[in-house]
């Protein structure tokens, strides 16, 4: 798979940001200083986790829920738009 977007870094790790969607890059915490903001081309293997709603109503917590996408062993490069 190959996508292209917007490096950016969030709360739950690296991610890059299309026009269908956010995916977060397996395994990196944040983009190098050189790719983040930039237009990139990242390559690697789709996958995808279903979060549901686990928090109680006694307690209010920060949580993922939804589908949450991923490329495994990534490979990317900085594009010009």
């Amino acid at each position: 798979m190959s996508v292209k977007g917007q490096a950016l870094n969030a709360k739950a790790g690296a991610i890059v940001k299309t026009h269908n969607g956010i995916y977060y890059i397996a395994g990196l915490s944040e983009w190098p200083g050189e790719y983040h903001g930039k237009m990139i081309e990242v390559t690697g293997t789709y996958r995808y986790i279903n979060h549901s709603k686990k928090s109680t109503k006694k307690q209010q917590v920060t949580e993922i829920v939804g589908k949450q996408q991923f490329i495994d062993n990534a490979a990317y490069k900085i594009i010009k738009k």
